[in-house]
């Protein structure tokens, strides 16, 4: 067999693979554009700019993909009209209060249902940042509206978390699905790195790490269907830095794409089991213990005499026969 035609058959179909791709991307530019949505509230941003970073992610993506014919600012929650007429809707939270509590979901049902509706039908929500370190402990403020959003029983089940330095972080996706044109496969987290993780036991990670024997898996950003429509988490702090894969989610998540499933991140590595140990030697073989000795019965306890008798005590002798008192003389007249 020639090798180098087995060589050369790799980069060969690859390059097919590529090329699809970039069909599939300038097919999917010159048939839709896109009307944005940027929740700017500042209460739940923490600084006014969002935009003007969302602006940038669009540009920077690469291809070229995404045609925008719309993007404006919104501080509130849209209506339910104004979301009909929009593909994505972006939070940004890095403030004081959670996007959840700001616009009081918990005690407008109807609120919130609307917002799971336009999903549903196929709109586009993305969630950037929502790291939360007030009380010394790591949270995040989108956690709430992501398990509210999938619904009783749905919940996501998620906890912030972090990487820790030298983490290599994996890019899941491949083209031709849109997370696959982000521009990294793989790097590690750096100090100073801006972005911020979550794990969770649902959602398709977009970019995550593997798991090891001591953690699980962590997300860099993480998305969910429902109906047609996705909800899509990055943990980037697009405010502060705009740049970096992690942030470009914000942009690939604009285009809603049925979501195949990507290859799942390998298991975590098993620890090497010691050898078995060899089996106990059998328990050596105790012979019956000697029968106790014959105790020869005691010997009879000594036939004792009788005691002799008692000496034969001769009779007293009979006491002295006294002769009868002389009689008194006669006297004579």
């Amino acid at each position: 067999m020639n090798c180098w035609k087995v060589a050369g058959a790799r980069p060969r179909t690859y390059g097919l693979l590529v090329i699809a791709a970039q069909l599939l991307m300038g097919f999917i530019a010159s048939a839709a554009t896109y009307t944005i949505t940027v929740y700017s509230n500042v209460a739940v941003t923490g600084k006014p700019g969002v935009v003007d970073s969302v602006n940038k992610l669009l540009t920077d993506f690469p291809e070229a993909a995404i045609s925008v014919s719309s993007l404006k600012q919104s501080n509130s929650q849209p209506s339910s009209t104004e979301l009909a007429s929009t593909n994505a809707f972006i939070i940004y939270a890095a403030g004081s209060r959670s996007y959840f509590d700001t616009e009081g979901l918990a005690t407008n049902p109807a609120k919130l249902s609307a917002l799971a509706s336009w999903i549903t039908a196929g709109g586009s929500l993305i969630l950037a940042d929502g790291a939360d370190t007030t009380n010394s402990v790591a949270s995040n403020s989108f956690i709430s509206l992501i398990n509210a959003l999938l619904g009783p029983g749905q919940e996501a089940g998620c906890k912030a978390a972090a990487f820790d330095l030298t983490t290599r972080i994996f890019r899941r996706f491949d083209p031709p699905s849109v997370f696959g044109f982000l521009p990294v496969k793989n790097f590690r987290y750096q100090q100073g790195d801006t972005f911020s993780a979550l794990a969770c036991r649902s959602g398709l990670p977009i970019y995550s790490s593997n798991a090891t024997q001591k953690m699980f898996s962590r997300a860099a950003a993480l998305t969910w269907g429902l109906g047609k429509g996705a909800i899509t988490w990055t943990g980037a702090n697009i405010l502060t830095n705009p740049n970096g894969p992690i942030a470009l989610v914000v942009a690939a998540a604009v285009i809603v794409e049925p979501l195949a499933l990507p290859p799942p991140p390998p298991p975590p590595p098993l620890r090497r089991s010691p050898p078995p140990s060899p089996p106990p030697p059998p328990p050596p073989v105790r012979s019956p213990p000697p029968p106790p000795p014959v105790r020869s019965p005691p010997p009879p306890p000594p036939v004792r005499s009788p005691p002799p008798p008692p000496p034969v005590r001769s009779p007293p002798p009979p006491p002295p026969v006294r002769s009868p008192p002389p009689p008194p003389p006669v006297r004579t007249p």
